[in-house]
């Protein structure tokens, strides 16, 4: 072990300074061992240490081993080390940079013992790369609160974002997610709010309640392996006006409750989950459904109120709203994929002048257009009139608007229940 010699016992000991070298053994009385551990306050007070190479045989980083080392600007960690004690870097204030290289082995931080513990106390640390995973016990994550914290990017060993595990790093700017990441766990990115911009990896599969509560995104996109996205993880986002859900085969169980900002939506796969009864999406001007998309569920746009037309798109011309013109705004675009509305689908919708129903509509929901009372055209183009639920539509459309039919099918439709 790399051990501390006080001034003490020895005023004429020389201390380490500018670029230390650790290293892979030393010859004692004839005798090689190998340097295994930075030993407790090993580099105590070393104020002129601008770095410190780390050989591939250090296991252990003890406490203090580099306390009060205040010129120590970047720190790389190899992958032979098993453990970090929560002391072991208090008091670098220079420290900006820390690195924890490529491994399958975890990294042991788990003597923390509280939240926002002292493993980077008093370092204004400013860039991370995570190669590895860790070990860590409740919400005492090493990298939580770390308020000066700007460029995080994580390895391809690591295939889960633990929960809590960058709440409150509220100066977070760059995020690189590894290829490898299928879970995003539990408020793990809470409080973020210098985040505007992430990229999930295709490999992404689920993310955490509260995940980016609170963060400054103001576009999203959700590859189409999520299968989850638990409820809060997008809520206060109150900058996230765009939301690319993209194609999928696959039903995603999302809580939509969070998008209450989103103003321009594509929608690639069908939806399932918890939702309030109105306002989900409550901003919305244009929005897309793509051709994987086959129901539009209860509630889904009950109260966006800004939508005035509803029309289907070929599914060989659907865009996924990268782009849009402004005669684009204030219209939602529907595949001839949709055989059912749920009901309340569209309620207070108060915005629609025009709703143009899709050739494979099988069927429309109780209430799915209640309360839009403005609705001056409906155009439905199945020849088979479609089975109608209690209340489909407001009275003021049933009196004053204008129904477009197939030609061929105007005698059915005025003999069909809800259409006559």
């Amino acid at each position: 072990a790399i051990t501390y010699l006080s001034q003490e016992a020895d005023a004429n000991s020389q201390y380490a300074k500018g670029e230390v070298t650790i290293p892979e053994s030393v010859k004692i009385n004839d005798v090689t061992y190998r340097v295994t551990e930075i030993g407790e306050s090993a580099f105590h007070d070393c104020t002129d240490i601008t770095t410190v190479k780390l050989t591939n045989n250090i296991v252990y980083i003890c406490d203090y081993a580099f306390q009060g080392c205040t010129s120590l600007s970047k720190l790389v960690i190899p992958t032979s080390v098993s453990k970090i004690y929560q002391y072991a870097l208090v008091g670098c204030t220079g420290l900006k940079e820390f690195v924890v290289e490529d491994s399958s082995e975890d990294i042991d931080f788990s003597n923390l013992t509280s939240p926002n513990d002292a493993l980077f106390k008093e370092c204004p640390l400013e860039t991370v790369y995570l190669g590895r995973k860790y070990l860590y016990f409740g919400s005492s994550c090493p990298f939580g609160g770390i308020t000066t914290l700007k460029n995080l990017t994580i390895g391809s060993m690591i295939d889960e974002i633990y929960p809590y595990a960058f709440k409150d790093c509220t100066a977070l700017e760059n995020v690189v997610l590894g290829n490898q990441i299928t879970a995003i766990g539990k408020e793990a990115f809470m409080n973020c709010s210098a985040l505007q911009h992430i990229s999930f990896p295709e490999s992404l599969e689920s993310i955490g309640s509260g995940a980016f509560y609170k963060n400054g995104l103001k576009e999203l996109v959700l590859p189409g392996n999520v299968k989850k996205v638990d409820s809060g993880c997008f809520n206060k986002c109150t900058a996230l006006t765009k939301l690319i859900v993209e194609d999928s085969e696959t039903t995603l169980n999302m809580y939509v409750d969070d998008f209450k900002y989103v103003e321009t939506l594509y929608l690639g796969r069908n939806l399932c989950g918890q939702y309030a009864y109105v306002n989900h999406f409550p901003a919305l001007k244009y929005a897309e459904i793509g051709p994987n998309v086959t129901t539009i569920d209860n509630y889904l746009f009950s109260g966006s109120s800004l939508l005035q037309l509803i029309e289907v798109k070929d599914d060989a011309n659907s865009t996924k709203m990268l782009t849009h013109s402004q005669s684009d705004v204030n219209k939602l675009v529907l595949t001839n994929s949709i055989t059912e509305i749920g009901g309340s689908a569209f309620s207070n919708c108060t915005g629609l002048t025009e709703i143009t129903l899709p050739e494979n509509l099988s069927s429309i929901g109780g209430s799915a257009f209640s309360k839009c009372e403005n609705i001056q055209v409906v155009k439905s183009l199945n020849s088979c009139p479609p089975t109608l639920g209690s209340n489909v539509y407001n009275v003021a459309t049933i009196q004053n608007a204008v129904l477009q039919v197939p030609e061929d099918a105007i005698s059915t439709y005025s003999q069909a229940e809800g259409w006559n």
